[in-house]
């Protein structure tokens, strides 16, 4: 079922709730951070995370000053 907005503020530890892990790890795809300037937005950091196809996920746009 998941977590809904009744949940807000309920005790993660209480009880009501527990992670289950899948049985097998998902694929997922990195890139540049977007929106993020300096050393950590560029390509040396790619810690932006999705999954590939996911219709939820925008496309990456390059800043037009960006190096990467």
């Amino acid at each position: 079922a998941g977590i809904a907005l009744a949940d807000d503020g309920a005790d993660l530890f209480g009880g009501r709730f527990e992670l289950l892990l899948p049985d097998e790890q998902a694929e997922y795809a990195t890139g540049p951070r977007t929106g993020v300037s300096g050393a950590g937005g560029g390509g040396a950091f790619p810690w932006r995370y999705w999954l590939p196809g996911d219709p939820t996920v925008s496309p990456y746009k390059r800043h037009p000053k960006s190096d990467d």
